[in-house]
This record gives structure tokens, C-alpha cells and sequence, in this order.
């Protein structure tokens, strides 16, 4: 038979702890994707149900895996004076068929990146996708950058440094710095976010979200 196929990934994580002024940033919300599938008596499918994100450890130095199954991951830092703690990204959603690996997805739908853990500046985490997801947030402006997109990903980035670019299948974690405020985790997906950076002051970006796919003949070639 046919059966109508839809999909939301989990949003992102939101940034919590005291600042030194704006407002804490919002994780990205998931993204949506739908299609139809045959199948045949007895086919195995695998649903895979991202996992929603959460606010990173308040400890500095202090690791926080990203949300299940492929949210990027967050380690904490603090500007001195500063408790503002980034999101980890949001876990996508995603059918499998006959075998429950990354490379048996027929559907996803992306993770939303994690909000940043900037103390200054409000900076919500990427949207999910989507054929992509939402680029990262970055002194409270959206850039051109950190979206999971149907052939890669780019490092969100933080004030002189880098974060790192999402993998198939993997939001990216954040990179660290004591007593540097922390970037978000990019959201999971088809390709995950890239993740924000540590602010060499306190500006950091938010994490970017994850994007999705689906099987067609088109999305196969």
C-alpha cells in the first residue's frame, strides 16, 4: 500500500543563566518534510524520533551531549561574571527503511541549532529544514552561514574564532575556551548545523539547523 509520510524535527536548545544584558536566545524550531511511500508485506521501516534540546551544564569546562540522535553536543564557558549557557542542537527525525542506519534514511526532517550562550546579544538558534535548515545568529543578526544544506554544511563562528561545519548524518559540537562565553550546537539532519564558536569576548553564534531529504529519483542521482 501507499502511506502518506510526515515528519518534524525536535527544536532546538534555548540559552538559560544570568546575563549582562538582552534577553537568552531560543533554540531553532524543527523542520517538516513529507512524502509518500509504497511498501510491500512485510517491509521493515525504522522511525527514528529526534530528541528535543536542552540548555548546556551551568559548570564551565563541562560537556553536555547534544539530543538524541544526532544533535550537536555543547561545553560551557563563561565570560567572568557571566552564568549564560548555550542550547545543544536539536535531534532530527527520519525513516529508515530495511536497515536502521543513516544511510537507509528515505525521509528527514531536520534538528533546530541551539541557541548561543553569548551573554550580551540574543542569538536563537537555526531553524530545521527543509531542503535546508536556518543559518546561525550572530551579534542579533542572521548570517550567511551554519545551515546544513542536501551537500554539506559551514561552522557558525564566534568573535576571532571558528566553530566547526555539521557531517552527514551529525550535528556539530561546540568548540572551547575557559572563561569564554560558548556557541550553540548545530541541529541534527540530512547534513547537521554547523555549531557556534567561543566568543575571544563574550560574541558567540548560535548553532545553525540541520537539513532534510527525501528520497526521490531526482534526490538519488
Amino acid at each position: 500500500g501507499k502511506y502518506k509520510l510526515e515528519l518534524w524535527g525536535a527544536q532546538g536548545g534555548d540559552s538559560t543563566g544570568k546575563r549582562s544584558q538582552g534577553q537568552p536566545g531560543k533554540g531553532g524550531l524543527g523542520g517538516y518534510s513529507k512524502g509518500i511511500l509504497k511498501l510491500t508485506k512485510n517491509e521493515i521501516i525504522y522511525v527514528v524520533v529526534g530528541e528535543q534540546g536542552k540548555p548546556g551544564n551551568r559548570e564551565d569546562g563541562v560537556e553536555t551531549e547534544g539530543s538524541f540522535p544526532d544533535g550537536g553536543g555543547v561545553v560551557t564557558g563563561h565570560m567572568i561574571g557571566s552564568e549564560s549557557v548555550p542550547g545543544t542542537g536539536g535531534g532530527s527525525t527520519s525513516i529508515r527503511l530495511s536497515e536502521d542506519s543513516n544511510n537507509y534514511r528515505i525521509i528527514v526532517a531536520g534538528g533546530g541549532g541551539g541557541a548561543s550562550g553569548d551573554s550580551s546579544n540574543t542569538n536563537h538558534g537555526g531553524c530545521g529544514g527543509g531542503l535546508s535548515g536556518g543559518n546561525v545568529w550572530f551579534g542579533n543578526e542572521q548570517l550567511d552561514q551554519g545551515a546544513g544544506t542536501q551537500i554539506g554544511s559551514s561552522p557558525g563562528t564566534g568573535h576571532k574564532s571558528v566553530g566547526y561545519a555539521g557531517t552527514f548524518g551529525q550535528g556539530a559540537k561546540t568548540n572551547y575556551r575557559r572563561r569564554r562565553d560558548t556557541g550553540g550546537g548545530g541541529g541534527g539532519g540530512w547534513y547537521g548545523g554547523g555549531s557556534g564558536a567561543f566568543g575571544d569576548d563574550n560574541a558567540c553564534s548560535s548553532g545553525g539547523g540541520g537539513s532534510g531529504w527525501v528520497y526521490t529519483q531526482q534526490t538519488f542521482n
